[in-house]
């Protein structure tokens, strides 16, 4: 899937836990760098579904990034 990443033309924001044994931060710094226009949170959490580890967290995020983003 790692060449379809610089393909992508869509807005997209990740969000990362700090500790994620499943996929490291430097995967979602490459994702970000990969691709064009991406923004990136690393959040200060642990393991794999930050939507349910740290979901107030997650919530303030995506509220910020959605108010930014509004035309």
């Amino acid at each position: 899937m790692r060449t379809l990443a610089p393909q992508l033309s869509m807005p997209v924001h990740v969000i990362q836990t700090a500790v994620d044994m499943a996929v490291p931060v430097e995967v979602a710094q490459w994702l970000a760098d990969t691709i064009n226009g991406a923004t990136l949170d690393i959040i200060e959490a642990s393991g794999h579904l930050p939507h349910m580890t740290a979901a107030d967290e997650v919530t303030r995020i995506l509220e910020r990034r959605l108010i930014e983003t509004a035309p």
